[in-house]
């Protein structure tokens, strides 16, 4: 299983052009405390809510870096880096040409985690 797997369809990126306040609300409707940002297809960075965007014209005055994985990344090493950097989110972009194509957050990681291992019918000793 590989980061492209794991990839979550309910994180929609910002781009660097929007504002803070579409940025807030878009974090706030998404109920998510960071989103990336791509332009035409290439990733960006990451903001957060906690960022003062308030002094920002837009989200991309506010963006922090962080490497993202390639899509062929296993996802045991992407749950390595998830919990050594304490991330939340981490962006995935194609292998050959390095175009943004979704992210992984904690939850669809669990969930890619939990398909791994087979059901087990609680009846059953």
């Amino acid at each position: 299983m590989t980061a492209k797997d794991a990839i979550s369809t309910q994180i929609i990126p910002l781009r660097s052009a929007t504002t803070y306040s579409e940025g807030l609300e878009a974090m706030r409707n998404a109920g998510r405390h960071i989103l990336p940002v791509v332009d035409n297809g290439e990733y960006i960075g990451l903001v957060s809510d906690s960022a003062p965007l308030y002094a920002m014209e837009s989200v991309g005055d506010a963006v922090t870096f962080m490497k993202p994985v390639t899509a062929s990344t296993p996802i045991s090493l992407l749950l390595s880096r998830m919990v050594d950097e304490r991330a939340s989110i981490f962006p995935v972009v194609d292998d050959l040409t390095g175009d943004y194509i979704g992210s992984v957050d904690r939850e669809a990681m669990i969930g890619s985690v939990a398909r791994l291992f087979p059901q087990v019918d609680e009846s059953t000793d």
